[in-house]
């Protein structure tokens, strides 16, 4: 009889063992549910009007996986070749930057202000386009990660012209960090096309 205690004993610490991991599985499963899956740009690159571009990203942008997002503006936003005639630069620390910014995606963009030929200010506008030139707050958090170093680092905006296969010579507004040969740009409409199909 004391065997078979024993044997029911050792059964029922062994059951509640499992069924403590199972338990322990299954909450944890049930966490990974709940959490949103990111989704991709494929939906996006389909699109060709510019506003439905800008929608699709203010309703579905900060769904976007965070690595794919950034891989894309940075990738499309750099400027392929030096910019032209580059004029009135605009300094502004990233500590500014991202206290204009905030954790904003695409729900407002950064507009650049210009009066009389020169940057003079940029400030949030609440939709794509308010400005003569707009960033997204993505591009911009995605060039601070990317380039910053601390929050003095420079981000100079500036007047310049750029290069554009199907149009010439283009004004634009453009961006470099931190003294970086870079450039990045995009602050005209994009324009269309399977290899040109731009995130904004």
């Amino acid at each position: 009889m004391k065997k078979c205690n024993v044997v029911l004993m050792v059964i029922s610490s062994a059951s509640g063992v499992e069924k403590g991991e199972v338990e322990s599985l299954s909450k944890t499963h049930s966490q990974e549910n709940q959490k949103v899956e990111c989704i991709t740009l494929e939906n996006y690159f389909i699109l060709t009007k510019i506003d439905e571009k800008a929608n699709w990203l203010r309703e579905k942008g900060k769904d976007v996986c965070e690595n794919i997002l950034e891989k894309a503006v940075l990738d499309i936003h750099e400027l392929k070749g030096q910019p032209l005639n580059i004029k009135g630069k605009y300094p502004i620390s990233w500590g500014e930057l991202k206290d204009i910014i905030k954790e904003f995606k695409y729900e407002k963009y950064l507009g650049v202000n210009i009066e009389d030929g020169i940057i003079n200010s940029l400030k949030l506008e609440d939709k794509y386009g308010v400005a003569k030139y707009s960033f997204s707050p993505v591009l911009i958090r995605s060039l601070g990660k990317k380039y910053a170093k601390d929050d003095s680092t420079l981000f100079l905006f500036s007047l310049a012209q750029i290069s554009e296969e199907s149009n010439g010579l283009q004004p634009a507004v453009v961006i470099q960090v931190n003294g970086t040969p870079f450039y990045y740009d995009y602050s005209n409409e994009p324009p269309v096309g399977p290899n040109n199909n731009k995130p904004l």
